[in-house]
């Protein structure tokens, strides 16, 4: 008896221990645990086995009429569908149209706006196929790789335009957190939602985003939809009431203006005027993008002081002032100081302009954006030319443009053109450091030839603007001029700029000669009489396409200039070998000039041509007037 009561017991357990187990291995996955296997298998490589998962998920939602898992489950089939074969858009596209036939209610747009958008993505993909390729006809609607460009930009606005205007299949004003469609979205902040809170939102935006852009707008009729009315520029309440029609079916243009007309009815009696105003400001700078008449900035700028002064209440009243400001900006920019002071003002207004969003709404958006435009109205900047050659022992002149600083500091640094080159080169694959930075890092290192400074000239307008400096005289060598606000030369929030100059006595003129050959004309560079003896040699450049490090040069031969300053350098030399480019190092006793710019490889050659294979005659005639020598 005792035997059978323990048996009884053992049993019991070993069949409730069953069931529990049973019950364990039976208790379906939920949608995150299967997306992490699916992340796992993809992590691990593993395409394949990622994909029987996805399938698993796909399964899953339809049968529970997960709409949004069911959509994600179909982006990823398509996503894994790319991995095992190359060029199955088509393919894709194909299997999302199968999809949308099987769909209804609000998945049915979704898939709609997803369609439109693989469309166009398999155009711009193959733009190269369509750009040749005429309006056809006898298109196989389901091959694709038939289609014109007005066939396939056809179907791409279809699918937005139905995606967008579907309130009268099932009303406008669906949230889209009453949604299931958290799976496919991006969360953003709250910000973010309260700009897009509906489904309609959602995806008129992406409607927009293509409709807006240039390229699906290059078929034009003559009756092509213009935005020639300043209406379109008017406050939001007048421009819901407009009426926008065209013949034009295809302009992208008009769908964009329309639907932005239909969103701002949308929103007009929203109680918060967020996404008022951000739809708002959007079809302000649409019509002034693409309007064609004369008075679109002027009415622009006037649209935007009126939205600034209706919100001016809410925080969003600040992106309209931000935007007043960089219209400021802009017209700063036309400031002419050698013409008069119109638009002198401009960007010291919009400063001030900045400050009051910041002030109304400190930790608003336009605020930020406007004290990001107000670090970039205080920059300092300057850039300096200097002549490419100047006369030793003299004096010489520096052309400095400037903006938001008085104090000018500079030095003069005696350099090798070969030092330049090497620090070029030491960080030209580097693209984890600032470049230029590690550049002025070295030669602000060195010690100076000569220094100075100078007080410039300020109106406190945030202008730029330009004056001429005098700097010391120097002796014949090669040099490079650092300028500076800070007498430290620091790299950090520093204006800095800098020039390279050659200080030599030689100068030349230039012909092509006999029989492919270049003459040079050496020249005293004050007076213009001929130099006599002065040595040239001549050096060959190609590039180094072993090392992909840049040119390598060759010397091919020198000559010497006589009695006239004539130097010849016969096209025989290295011609074949450079393909005629050449470039010379002159010289005299000290003093050197090189034809090529210290700080380029790109200018100070000299072509060459074949005589064996020139046409007729090369000669010309050409008169140079000397306007610095004294006889005149």
């Amino acid at each position: 008896m005792k035997t059978s009561k323990q048996f009884f017991l053992t049993a019991f357990l070993f069949f409730q221990s069953f069931s529990l187990f049973a019950q364990k291995n039976t208790t379906p996955m939920t949608y995150d645990q299967l997306w992490n296997e699916v992340q796992k298998a993809e992590n691990e490589g593993l395409p394949e086995t990622a994909l029987k998962k996805v399938n698993e998920i796909y399964t899953k939602a339809k049968s529970e009429k997960n709409d949004g898992q069911a959509i994600k489950a179909l982006i990823h089939q398509i996503k894994f569908a790319d991995y095992k074969e190359d060029n199955v858009l088509a393919q894709n596209i194909l299997k999302v149209e199968k999809e949308l036939q099987a769909t209804t209610g609000t998945a049915k747009l979704v898939l709609h706006s997803m369609l439109g958008e693989m469309y166009w993505r398999y155009y711009q993909n193959n733009r190269w196929k369509f750009s040749d390729r005429s309006k056809t006809v006898n298109i196989q609607l389901d091959n694709i790789e038939t289609w014109s460009l007005d066939k396939i930009i056809e179907v791409t606005m279809e699918h937005y335009l139905v995606s967008s205007r579907f309130n009268i299949q099932i009303g406008i004003n669906v949230d889209l957190s009453s949604l299931n469609f958290e799976p496919i979205l991006n969360q953003g902040n709250t910000k973010g939602k309260n700009l897009r809170p509906t489904l309609f939102d959602f995806l008129a935006h992406r409607a927009l985003d293509f409709f807006k852009s240039e390229e699906p707008d290059v078929t034009k009729p003559s009756y092509a939809f213009t935005i020639n009315q300043e209406a379109f520029l008017s406050d939001a309440e007048t421009f819901t009431k407009l009426k926008i029609e065209s013949k034009d079916s295809l302009s992208t243009k008009f769908y964009a203006i329309t639907l932005l007309q239909e969103l701002t009815k949308f929103h007009l009696a929203d109680k918060t005027p967020d996404a008022l105003v951000e739809v708002d400001l959007e079809r302000l700078e649409f019509v002034k993008q693409y309007a064609t008449f004369p008075t679109k900035s002027d009415l622009y700028l006037k649209a935007l002081i009126s939205l600034e002064q209706k919100t001016l209440s809410n925080p969003v009243s600040t992106l309209a002032t931000y935007r007043i400001a960089t219209e400021y900006v802009a017209s700063g920019t036309q400031y002419k100081p050698l013409q008069g002071d119109a638009h002198k003002w401009k960007v010291k207004k919009a400063y001030e302009l900045c400050e009051t969003a910041k002030k109304r709404f400190p930790d608003s958006d336009g605020a930020i954006q406007c004290g990001n435009l107000q670090g970039q109205i205080l920059s300092k900047t300057i850039n300096a030319q200097l002549e490419d050659v100047n006369v030793p022992n003299k004096p010489f002149r520096a052309f400095i443009q400037y903006k938001n600083f008085t104090e000018l500091n500079w030095r003069i640094i005696k350099i090798t053109r070969e030092e330049v080159a090497e620090q070029r080169k030491k960080y030209a694959r580097n693209y984890d450091v600032d470049r230029e930075e590690k550049f002025l890092e070295y030669f602000i290192g060195k010690t100076p030839f000569k220094t100075g400074k100078a007080t410039l000239p300020s109106d406190d307008d945030y202008q730029s603007h330009s004056v001429e400096v005098k700097l010391e005289a120097l002796p014949a060598d090669e040099y490079m001029v650092l300028f500076s606000n800070k007498s430290d030369f620091s790299l950090s929030k520093n204006g800095l700029g800098y020039a390279f100059t050659k200080v030599s006595n030689i100068s030349y003129i230039n012909r092509d000669g006999k029989e492919g050959s270049t003459d040079f004309y050496v020249l005293n560079r004050q007076t213009g009489e001929p130099l006599p003896n002065v040595k040239g040699k001549i050096y060959q450049y190609n590039y180094n396409y072993q090392k992909h490090d840049g040119y390598v040069y060759k010397e091919l031969g020198d000559a010497v200039s006589n009695e006239e300053g004539k130097l010849v350098v016969p096209f025989a030399i290295g011609s074949e070998q450079n393909r005629g480019q050449f470039y010379i190092k002159f010289s005299l006793l000290d003093d050197k000039l090189d034809s090529k710019k210290i700080d380029s490889d790109y200018y100070g050659y000299f072509s060459q041509n074949d005589p064996h294979f020139t046409n007729g005659s090369n000669s010309r005639n050409q008169t140079f007037f000397f306007l610095d020598r004294a006889i005149f």
